[in-house]
């Protein structure tokens, strides 16, 4: 393990052995979880699957890791169809992407990764509420497969209301 952060996290040395013996144990712990409750099983393959990723998010604890893993895939079939990727820009609604609602800035000083969210940016007339929830999806998406460290300690979310007006405000969101 790695010597605490300024977060008190600790972080195991990540070896190929300990990758390979975590994955397997990860795989062991998905199939203890009922067929029911597997929505990954009838999906097809996709490219994001990075179950290295879920297994840092629970400091390669496998069962944690194992039921992060199912509760996304769960979501993520709700949001997104067999037909949709949540990788590929060009399946989300382009304004939704360039409403500067959420903005995402990697590896400050202190290492971590931030999402700006500034909703005086937001028209509730511009876009559906599905398809801005696919968009946070897909930022914090990119922000997890474009960094380890976002994997490891997460995406902090900062929102700024300074500007904000009752036209903008969208709580269902």
């Amino acid at each position: 393990m790695t010597d605490p952060d300024e977060y008190g996290q600790r972080h195991p040395i990540e070896s190929e052995e300990l990758i390979a013996y975590k994955l397997n144990e990860f795989c062991t712990e998905l199939d203890k979880i009922p067929d029911n409750e597997v929505a990954i099983r009838s999906r097809k393959p996709d490219p994001t699957d990075d179950r290295l990723m879920f297994l840092r998010a629970e400091v390669f604890d496998a069962q944690k890791a194992a039921v992060r893993y199912v509760n996304y895939w769960k979501k993520r079939s709700e949001l997104f169809k067999d037909d949709e990727s949540i990788i590929s820009k060009e399946t989300h609604d382009p304004v939704c992407l360039s409403l500067g609602f959420i903005n995402v800035v990697h590896a400050t000083t202190s290492g971590r990764t931030y999402a700006f969210m500034d909703p005086s940016k937001l028209d509730k007339k511009l876009y559906t509420k599905k398809n801005m929830v696919k968009a946070a999806w897909y930022f914090a998406h990119q922000a997890l497969l474009q960094d380890v460290n976002v994997q490891k300690q997460g995406l902090v979310v900062l929102e700024f209301p300074k500007h904000v007006k009752s036209r903008n405000v969208d709580l269902s969101l």
